[in-house]
């Protein structure tokens, strides 16, 4: 969001202290963005609901009128910011949009430019990695060369996103 030159940041999240991941996520975001921060707390128990989730986003955005950008903290809110950048017109159409976590919609977004991108997880290799470096240091005492192994995140954008999707079979 900062090189896209968003200065003010709609969080689409859960209320701190539900979920501990999103809590880390959302703090990362905030600790990272060099613009002002405002929350759209999801209650957990409307996570499924995208009507709820468009709902808490439009009312936070026609509260605020300096909001110029919004980010999400899970592909269970992409439907809904879709809906939403598309249910204001002209205003959703100069802001920027973002998540963490993909759908095959969310690529779809990214490939007709109404997402800016999604920082996709590597959860194969944040599981994969771990196992196998505990397999050779129990077979061969072998340990880690590096003290940390990233498998992530991917960024995916209007740049990428074709090669994304030839690479993992996603239409």
């Amino acid at each position: 969001m900062n090189a896209l030159g968003a200065k003010h940041a709609l969080v689409i999240t859960t209320p701190i202290g539900a979920i501990p991941f999103v809590d880390a996520r959302t703090n990362g975001f905030r600790k990272a963005f060099k613009g002002t921060s405002t929350l759209a707390e999801i209650p957990v128990s409307d996570l499924n609901s995208s009507n709820r989730i468009k709902t808490i986003t439009e009312t936070q955005l026609q509260k605020d009128q300096s909001i110029d950008a919004v980010f999400s903290i899970g592909s269970c809110c992409i439907a809904a910011m879709d809906q939403a950048r598309t249910d204001l017109g002209d205003r959703g159409k100069s802001m920027h949009w973002g998540t963490i976590d993909l759908t095959a919609g969310g690529m779809q977004a990214i490939k007709n430019h109404d997402l800016d991108f999604a920082l996709d997880a590597q959860q194969y290799a944040q599981g994969y990695y771990p196992v196998v470096m505990l397999a050779l240091y129990v077979r061969q005492a072998v340990r880690p060369a590096a003290a940390s192994y990233p498998t992530g995140p991917a960024v995916i954008t209007p740049d990428n996103v074709a090669r994304v999707q030839a690479a993992t079979g996603s239409r």
